[in-house]
């Protein structure tokens, strides 16, 4: 069962509007009975400039979910359908990013979203089936 706190691997086009065919990693930020709320996280490494745009923020406790030093990007929100086989893409064993940082991370993306245009991509369950090639059980 996904949770707030848990980080996804899924392939998931940009935001933008732009093609993704890689996986990428995402941090629950909301569950719903229907719909999961993620936001992208990008490793540090070679994007440390990055760093000095307002819309990402530098995650201090980053693992678990996530291995490497990273960074969430809050100028885009990515809704997906609340489904069995999205379990199946949940890092780290299942374990949830530390309370005091995902709590700091959802409000300063409050916050952020009070005063900037994001961009969302809502995922239909098809389209993320074809996407992650996951094989459902009927």
């Amino acid at each position: 069962m996904v949770r707030v706190g848990n980080g996804l691997l899924l392939k998931i086009d940009f935001a933008d509007g732009g093609v993704c065919d890689a996986d990428r990693t995402f941090l629950v930020i909301n569950v719903e009975k229907e719909n999961i709320h993620l936001l992208n996280i990008s490793s540090l490494r070679g994007k440390e400039r990055k760093l000095g745009f307002s819309s990402n923020k530098n995650i201090i406790r980053y693992k678990p979910p996530f291995m490497k030093p990273s960074f969430v990007k809050m100028d885009a929100l990515y809704i997906i359908p609340n489904d069995e086989w999205i379990d199946s893409k949940i890092l780290c064993d299942n374990r949830c990013m530390n309370p005091l940082e995902i709590n700091n991370i959802i409000q300063d993306y409050t916050i952020f979203r009070e005063s900037n245009e994001i961009n969302i991509k809502v995922c239909t369950k098809d389209e993320l089936l074809i996407k992650n090639e996951a094989i459902v059980q009927v």
